[in-house]
């Protein structure tokens, strides 16, 4: 669990930050689980790893604030109609869920073009797809920057 939801995405941007480094407009996208902030009962190794990835990402975001070719975001994207979903709930209604292609759209944003002011942001996807204020910061402004 921990190698596949954290040390691989750990390993992957660790290994891919050269030529993020030398790209003039580089972004990070990383999908969150609402399980990584607010665990609940047989969900302990997921849940840890999800949050271990959004630590990951609030670091990034606080490294990479004074550097002006990175950007780096998170997605919670909230419940989908996934192959995981359907094992982990297997009574729910699936025709009430977000298809994950909904989400297409916000992830080729976050992974085009945008502003660097948009960099540091943990979307919540729901609400994104609601038209409603959907982005919070990774870093706290008041933690924002190395001692």
């Amino acid at each position: 669990m921990l190698r596949v939801n954290l040390a691989s995405a750990m390993a992957l941007t660790r290994s891919a930050l050269p030529l993020l480094s030398a790209a003039p407009d580089a972004s990070v996208v990383f999908t969150l689980d609402a399980r990584g902030e607010h665990p609940r009962a047989y969900w302990g190794a997921y849940a840890a790893a999800k949050a271990g990835l959004s630590a990951l990402a609030a670091t990034l975001a606080d490294e990479w604030e004074g550097r002006a070719n990175l950007r780096v975001a998170a997605v919670v994207p909230g419940p989908m109609r996934t192959p995981l979903r359907m094992l982990t709930h297997p009574g729910e209604d699936r025709s009430a869920l977000t298809p994950p292609e909904a989400l297409v759209p916000l992830y080729l944003h976050l992974l085009g073009a945008q502003s660097k002011a948009e960099s540091g942001a943990r979307i919540d996807a729901q609400a994104w797809l609601a038209g409603q204020a959907a982005s919070t910061p990774l870093v706290s402004p008041s933690t924002t920057g190395r001692p």
